[in-house]
């Protein structure tokens, strides 16, 4: 349950080092891969196909939180990650509304901490837009107010062409 860590190439974004260790074919026949992704801040996203060796797919919800310590005098990275699956529960909400839509088509009828971390996702994101149109209205609300201020206070007058 701890965090696996590694050198990286300093230029290498999140996307392209954890798409390169979770794409991978097992000894079985089986293979894992990556469908589509999304990082944000320092938290990424996932959605993962594992492909049993039937030729069966069965799609999940991944979740890695990420870190990058960097050397500038060696000229080295050292990139650590924490994954995931969304079974665990994560507590981490700002999942893209685009990824949660494709594994409820993938993946439909999540049970349990799956469910619940969908759940939590969509209403994390319904509050950030909530506060965000309630900041906007507040802005627009301050801003009548000053031009009220600005007219019953002063005349304004156009000088020129």
């Amino acid at each position: 349950m701890g965090w696996t860590s590694f050198e990286i190439n300093t230029s290498a974004s999140t996307d392209e080092v954890l798409r390169r260790e979770f794409n991978q074919a097992g000894t079985d026949g089986s293979r894992w891969e990556i469908t589509d992704s999304a990082t944000v801040g320092a938290t990424w996203y996932a959605i993962s196909k594992r492909t049993d060796p039937a030729g069966a797919a069965h799609y999940s919800g991944l979740v890695c939180f990420t870190k990058r310590k960097t050397n500038k005098a060696a000229g080295t990275t050292e990139f650590f990650y924490k994954d995931m699956s969304e079974d665990c529960g994560p507590y981490a909400y700002d999942c893209p509304a685009r990824l949660l839509n494709q594994l409820d088509k993938l993946a439909p009828n999540p049970t349990g901490y799956a469910l619940k971390w969908r759940e939590s996702c969509r209403e994390h994101a319904a509050n950030k837009q909530a506060k965000a149109r309630a900041k906007a209205q507040q802005r627009a609300a301050t801003l009548a107010n000053m031009e009220k201020f600005i007219n019953e206070r002063f005349i304004v007058r156009h000088i020129g062409a």
